[in-house]
């Protein structure tokens, strides 16, 4: 792929590195694991590499920009308004998941998942003693779908949490079709598919929904900080 700003072409050995997709298990082609091999844009490494400068690592805080970031690129690319009020961050997707599930549901409360779907979205739903049709398999749901799905939850008290960590890529002249802001919708958010930085662990939590948000807030808070 030729690309005049981005590499690429350069092939990067990330074995021997404590690498998850390539030291795990001894795989020729580690298709299991959504982690690419591209080089992170140049802008990504710079500030890595700028604040590694500062010789003092301690605790930090969550700082706007991050939010501004998130807010900024959503509405920019989908049209989505959101606020800084209606988000928690969150040290990843599936953790974020996990504690949805132990603050928002009961043991042996069922949850529909949609399969062929990441393996993990299972495991999380058994060790935390629930009972088990989207991520990732390459479909664009269009919005007259989500308003149908959105149409099901709301008649039945569903609560609904959508994973679009992977929204942003996709095929050329395609667009990704972001869930509407409702009450009962529960959106999980990260750059770490897009610019290929999952080892950052980061992610946001968004909902327009202020009790869901304070339940899910304490729910981390407890699970973050056993």
């Amino acid at each position: 792929m030729k690309n005049t700003k981005y590499d690429f072409e350069s092939v990067t050995d990330r074995k021997n590195t404590n690498c998850l997709k390539w030291d795990l298990f001894d795989d020729d082609l580690p298709m299991w694991v959504a982690d690419m091999d591209f080089k992170v844009a140049p802008q990504i490494q710079d500030a890595i590499l700028k604040r590694a400068n500062h010789p003092v690592y301690g605790y930090t805080i969550v700082s706007d920009d991050l939010f501004d970031a998130y807010i900024n690129w959503w509405d920019s690319r989908y049209d989505l308004k959101m606020s800084k009020e209606d988000m928690a961050y969150s040290i990843g997707v599936m953790p974020s998941i996990s504690s949805m599930i132990r603050c928002l549901t009961e043991e042996n409360d069922e949850i529909l998942i949609q399969t062929p779907v990441y393996h993990v979205f299972f495991y999380v739903i058994e060790d935390n003693n629930r009972c088990n049709p989207h991520n990732p398999v390459g479909k664009i749901w269009s919005k007259e779908d989500l308003a149908r799905i959105g149409d099901l939850c709301k008649k039945h008290g569903v609560i609904l949490i959508s994973d679009e960590i992977h929204c942003d890529l996709t095929d050329p002249g395609l667009k990704y079709n972001p869930f509407k802001a409702e009450d009962y919708v529960i959106r999980c958010l990260s750059p770490s598919k897009s610019f290929n930085i999952a080892g950052f662990q980061s992610s946001i939590v968004h909902t327009t929904n202020k009790d869901l948000l304070d339940n899910i807030k304490a729910q981390m808070h407890i699970d973050y900080n056993k």
